[in-house]
């Protein structure tokens, strides 16, 4: 796909999606002593911020955008199970009630066997297409020691031979003339991967570890406002096609875990 059109469709689903509610997107990867585990998928967008957003952008969302039986289908996420890798199979489903102030989704899946797992979309929008990336994307390692279970995490999170054509300044001089818009709108958007493990962890390499866990990428912008610079630098980010640096993310409000490889003793 010619890049120029890519990045608009990424901006255009993540602006519509991502920066026009209260957003949450996580997704989280629990691994049990044997290897075995689910992955959990958890989206849900604030109507009311829909509607506000509609008014402001003279796109009003209709009666059936607002529901989550309409918005989201189980048919759609059974579909991702083979995109998790071998092994993988769909669990569970179930929406949020359309009366409630989101609409969303929570998803479960199960896998035998950790290391044939493989992660290429991070974020759980089932229509937002991952395509054809190289470098990107989260796969693991796994083995029983005397120690405990050891899990290799490889996060290549950052496309590394993607072209260089310099879209960034034009993408960022489009942003701009949006982020009058979009910037109150990017307040609660929170997009979470972890890993998650049925024991302590007794040793990791991780840059953001827990008791029993390691968070891979988090954005919580809560109250905030996003400026120009950061939002350009997430969407190009989550685009998955453009060569953007560690720092350069990790300034813009993101834990993003920037180590090639990790390891968890549990």
């Amino acid at each position: 796909m010619n890049r120029k059109p890519r990045i608009l469709l990424t901006i255009l689903t993540c602006s519509t999606l991502l920066l026009s509610s209260c957003f949450t997107s996580k997704m989280t990867v629990l691994v049990e002593k044997d290897g075995s585990g689910t992955i959990a998928l958890e989206f849900n967008m604030n109507k009311e911020q829909m509607i506000e957003f509609g008014k402001v952008s003279g796109d009003l969302p209709s009666d059936d955008e607002l529901k989550s039986s309409t918005m989201f289908y189980e048919k759609d996420l059974v579909v991702l199970a083979e995109s998790f890798g071998e092994g993988v199979t769909f669990e569970s489903f179930s929406l949020l009630p359309d009366e409630d102030d989101s609409i969303g989704y929570n998803a479960v899946y199960k896998f035998t066997d950790i290391s044939k797992v493989r992660i290429k979309n991070f974020l759980t929008i089932p229509d937002l297409d991952a395509g054809d990336i190289k470098n990107q994307g989260i796969t693991f390692a796994s083995s029983q020691t005397a120690e405990g279970r050891v899990v290799k995490i490889f996060p290549q999170l950052f496309q590394k031979d993607a072209p260089q054509t310099g879209m960034q300044e034009n993408i960022e001089e489009q942003i701009n003339q949006l982020h009058p818009m979009l910037a109150p709108f990017t307040r609660n958007m929170n997009i979470s991967v972890r890993v998650e493990f049925a024991e302590p962890v007794i040793e990791t390499n991780a840059s953001f570890p827990g008791d029993h866990s390691i968070t891979l990428l988090e954005l919580n912008l809560d109250d905030e406002e996003i400026s120009v610079q950061d939002l350009t630098t997430i969407l190009l980010f989550m685009d998955k096609s453009t060569i953007i640096s560690p720092d350069d993310v990790t300034s813009a409000g993101m834990n993003l875990e920037t180590k090639d490889k990790l390891t968890v003793v549990y």
